[in-house]
């Protein structure tokens, strides 16, 4: 049984996800009929994976979900990490990068199912983990943690305006 306070996140949760997911399975549908073009990415790149030396990437760890996907899913993953439950900045980081990478239209409309399918879906991922970490002696707490931060963001999560 979960404390109460986890109980409550996790209600409040499943609400964002009852209000966002006809809006977000609707953007995933018509991504599918598109196609977009493919290249090696991280699938997992956050700061967390990050090795930094003198402020510079030095290094980059947790190489296991790699696979072919668009590079967008790599960038909405990071910009995310850093600017967690920060709208403004992470649209402001959002736009710069895709200033940078002079994204199309279409692109931008990508880095924005990305985020959000990040934002609102990755707290399922947890909820997976935080069931298995009750046979690892002190991952609970971490892992519950985890899953907080990932809930409290999807709660104040609005679409990316690009």
């Amino acid at each position: 049984r979960w404390p109460e306070a986890e109980a409550t996140a996790a209600r409040r949760y499943l609400a964002v996800l009852q209000h966002w997911l006809p809006w977000l399975r609707q953007q995933l549908q018509n991504w599918c009929r598109n196609a977009v073009p493919l290249q090696p990415v991280l699938r997992d790149l956050r700061a967390e994976n990050l090795l930094f030396d003198a402020g510079e990437v030095s290094g980059v760890i947790d190489w296991d979900a790699a696979a072919v996907d668009h590079p967008c899913l790599d960038a909405a993953r990071l910009l995310r990490t850093w600017h967690l439950n920060h709208a403004g900045q992470m649209a402001a980081a959002a736009i710069a990068w895709a200033d940078h990478w002079q994204l199309s239209n279409e692109q931008r409309l990508l880095l924005i199912v990305l985020d959000a399918s990040g934002v609102l879906l990755n707290p399922v991922v947890w909820f997976r983990r935080l069931s298995e970490a009750s046979s690892v002696p002190g991952a609970v707490p971490e892992v519950g943690q985890r899953l907080r931060l990932l809930m409290s963001a999807a709660e104040g999560w609005q679409p990316l305006q690009l």
